[in-house]
């Protein structure tokens, strides 16, 4: 969209810079000082009160814009469709791996509880957060952070994991390899209010 600077060097001079970004400049310019009586180029911006005005949009620029605004809502319900289809999948997964009882519990609470294979009395709360509670005879004692992939990575949707994998991810670490997931996550442990 082009737009333009005024500027005037004195009180007989001012002018008006047109620029089609990033790199057509144009000037129009004028010895009048009264706004009105310059003349613009017509693929400028007008400025009223303050504020930039682009010009009216011609019928075809409507017309494009709604059915780009249709393509991508479409592509939106697409990307949902396919996420709550592999969160399904996923819970199936869940249901394999975990057992029905879990997958109950995570429906229901968005999380799973797990008892810890090495220590009774110990127990792991997963959700599909970047977060463990661990639990020693019922007490909160510690939230441990784990990311399933780079979390650069994470950042684009093609990466999107649905919820249900993430807490499947997590519960198999905890029940494969507890020791590892102890030694590699960020501890925060809970401190007892004094």
């Amino acid at each position: 969209m082009p737009y333009y600077v005024s500027y005037a060097t004195n009180s007989s001079t001012a002018g008006t810079v047109c620029c089609d970004y990033p790199y057509n400049t144009t000037a129009a310019s004028s010895t009048s000082t009264n706004w009105a009586s310059w003349t613009i180029p017509s693929n400028c911006v007008t400025i009223s009160g303050g504020a930039v005005q682009p010009p009216p949009l011609t019928p075809e620029q409507i017309k494009a814009n709604r059915m780009e605004e249709g393509r991508l809502e479409k592509e939106r319900k697409k990307a949902e469709e396919q996420k709550q289809l592999a969160e399904t999948v996923a819970r199936q997964l869940m249901e394999i791996v975990l057992g029905h009882e879990r997958l109950q519990e995570y429906i229901k609470q968005g999380k799973v509880s797990l008892d810890s294979p090495s220590k009774p009395g110990r127990q792991y709360s997963i959700d599909a957060r970047n977060t463990i509670e661990v639990r020693e005879n019922g007490k909160l004692v510690d939230r441990l952070c784990i990311h399933l992939v780079d979390a650069e990575q994470y950042r684009h949707d093609s990466q999107w994991l649905p919820d249900a994998d993430v807490v499947v991810g997590k519960a198999m670490l905890v029940l494969s390899d507890e020791k590892r997931l102890l030694a590699t996550a960020n501890h925060n442990p809970v401190h007892p209010a004094p």
